[in-house]
């Protein structure tokens, strides 16, 4: 088998775990969804019932480890979340000028906070706790873990591809892309999925924490994403010396060009329509 086939089948066999995922994911969530109502409990459960489905079709062959070798990459990880800040939201703003050009709604998600104590635990536990684990054990882990054999490059794309379809606010495609390329390529860099994971979750619990603040705060907080990427910037390169010095994995295979992903259409299209699909159906009221 050649380079390129055993690459078609590894994609293949990652977009059977993607509609796993979203196939149990919708399954899993009509049936807790019936038993506990519907409500972050549910959505939890389900996530995890998912998350066991994906396993079972693609194991853990390949899957890096998740604490990292040097407490350093954790720490600068989470600096260049934060320098990446205001690339993502420049890259939201453009994508929703554009779709309001074309006369495309996207509605952002609710990420309003309850006003208790246990609602609140409730909301940052599926938004933040939640994805930065079971997303990165599933893209990061199970799906990178496949695909890195034929490349960095290759396998930071792909993985990416299947992250950004699982989210459904077309403004925010290009920056959860491009987080998407920066997680993956991180985690081979550091050798485990400590980094990203920190880096999804401290994203999400800053929207949040932007979503919920009052109209001209939230403004102010949007403007001031640019002195803080620069922060994070200068921070980074201050450790970067010392970042250089840590030895890098080596590559698993030969790099592949990510030109190859879109030359595997059939399994590509099966995995987007097929997840499109039962999106929609996950957005159908749970009947008592």
């Amino acid at each position: 088998m050649s380079r390129e086939e055993a690459a078609k089948g590894d994609l293949a066999a990652a977009s059977a775990a993607f509609f796993c995922y979203i196939l149990a994911n919708s399954i899993a969530y009509s049936i807790f969804g019936r038993l506990l109502g519907e409500g972050a409990a549910a959505q939890m459960l389900s996530a995890v019932a998912a998350m066991g489905a994906a396993f079972l079709v693609l194991g853990r062959d390949g899957s890096l480890p998740v604490m990292p070798k040097n407490a350093l990459q954790p720490a600068a990880a989470c600096l260049l979340m934060l320098a990446l800040l205001a690339p993502v939201q420049l890259l939201n703003r453009a994508a929703l000028w554009l779709l309001g050009v074309l006369g495309i709604s996207s509605p952002a998600a609710s990420l309003a906070l309850p006003g208790d104590a246990m609602g609140v635990a409730l909301v940052a536990t599926k938004s933040v706790l939640l994805p930065a684990i079971l997303e990165e054990l599933l893209f990061r882990g199970v799906l990178l873990g496949r695909l890195r054999r034929h490349g960095r490059g290759f396998a930071a794309v792909a993985s990416a591809l299947f992250f950004t379809l699982l989210h459904s606010s077309l403004a925010g495609l290009p920056g959860i892309f491009l987080l998407a390329v920066v997680f993956a390529l991180v985690d081979m860099r550091c050798g485990s999925l400590l980094p990203s994971m920190l880096m999804h979750g401290l994203n999400n619990l800053l929207a949040i924490l932007f979503a919920n603040l009052p109209g001209g705060a939230a403004e102010a907080a949007g403007f001031a994403a640019l002195p803080l990427s620069a922060a994070a910037v200068l921070a980074l390169l201050a450790l970067r010396p010392r970042l250089n010095k840590l030895p890098a994995p080596p590559e698993k295979g030969e790099g592949l060009s990510p030109a190859l992903i879109f030359k595997s259409l059939p399994a590509m299209t099966f995995a987007v329509f097929a997840g499109i699909l039962i999106l929609r159906l996950c957005t159908l009221e749970v009947q008592p």
